[in-house]
This record gives structure tokens, C-alpha cells and sequence, in this order.
């Protein structure tokens, strides 16, 4: 399947956007591991295995454990109550990207 040459220029606009952003806000280690994310799910779309994309396989953990979302959740403000996302214009954009993950993890498929 041959892929248009303006969606590859998108997607690989965003990619080096999102690359940017990720260091910029996490620091070099957040950033790593948001590369090795991305990449992950970069291969995950472009091959024909089905449900194994990050958010079908958090999606099918969540569906079995449902515990994993409080969890998830308790984690998320001890990140907060510990100063680990501060509360500044950084942290409240670090802020925003997690909580922005967590409704497209936790309730995208909240119907189904």
C-alpha cells in the first residue's frame, strides 16, 4: 500500500512537533520514553496485527481490570500532592496532555 507523500510530510511534521513538545515538557527522560511510546505506536498502526496499539491493549486491560483507571488515577495526583508536576505554566500543560489521555483511555469506550 503505497502512502501519499503529504500525509507522510504530516505525519512526519507532527512526529518532530510532538519529539519537541515531549522534551520540552518532561525533561530528557520524559521525552525518551515518549519517543519510545510513539515509536511503539508508529510500528503498531503500520503493521496488520490487530489490537495492539497502546490504547487497544490499555483499552482490553481496562475492559478485564477495571481497578487499572483508579490506579491510574490515584498515581496521577500523587504526582500532583509530591510536586512531581508543578504548578507552573509547564505543569499545567503537562497536566493537560495526561488528563487529555486519560478520558482517551479510560472513557472513550465507556458505551461498549
Amino acid at each position: 500500500m503505497k502512502v501519499p507523500s503529504t500525509k507522510l510530510f504530516v505525519a512526519g511534521t507532527l512526529g518532530i512537533v510532538l519529539i519537541v513538545l515531549g522534551f520540552q515538557l518532561a525533561g530528557w527522560i520524559g521525552g525518551t520514553i515518549l519517543c519510545v511510546l510513539g515509536a511503539w505506536e508508529a510500528w503498531a498502526l503500520l503493521n496488520k496485527i490487530p489490537n495492539d496499539t497502546i490504547s487497544e491493549i490499555i483499552w482490553d486491560l481496562v475492559r478485564v481490570y477495571p481497578i487499572i483507571a483508579v490506579i491510574m488515577t490515584a498515581g496521577y495526583v500523587a504526582l500532583i500532592a509530591h510536586g512531581y508536576i508543578p504548578a507552573t505554566q509547564k505543569g499545567l500543560y503537562l497536566a493537560s496532555c495526561i488528563s487529555f489521555l486519560y478520558g482517551h483511555f479510560f472513557f472513550q469506550r465507556a458505551g461498549k
